[in-house]
C-alpha cells in the first residue's frame, strides 16, 4: 500500500508543472518519499507506517516534511503544491 494522499498530491503536482520522484519501501527503508522540483523549489515528504506491522498492512503518517531543506509543516508543502504556477 501506499500513503492515501499520494495519488491525488502526486497528480496536482504534475498538473500544476512540478517534477515529481517517488521512492518505495524496501527491506532495509520502510518510509516512502516524495520530492517535488519546480522553479527552485524543492519540496520533500516523508511517510512511515504508524506502528511496527508491515507496510503493506498499517497506514501511513507523515514523518518529515520540508520546503527547500528547511522543515515546514506538512499541510504548507501540500498548500505549495497544489497552488498554480502562475
Amino acid at each position: 500500500m501506499i500513503p492515501r494522499a499520494l495519488p491525488k498530491l502526486m497528480a496536482d503536482a504534475v498538473r500544476n508543472g512540478w517534477n515529481v520522484h517517488t521512492a518505495h519501501p524496501d527491506r532495509d527503508d520502510r518510509s516512502f518519499r516524495l520530492s517535488c522540483h519546480r522553479d527552485g523549489d524543492v519540496v520533500f515528504i516523508v511517510w512511515l507506517p504508524d506502528g511496527l506491522v508491515s507496510p503493506v498492512e498499517a497506514p501511513w503518517r507523515v514523518w518529515k516534511s520540508s520546503i527547500n531543506g528547511s522543515p515546514t509543516p506538512y499541510t504548507q508543502c501540500t498548500r505549495l503544491i497544489r497552488e498554480v504556477d502562475a
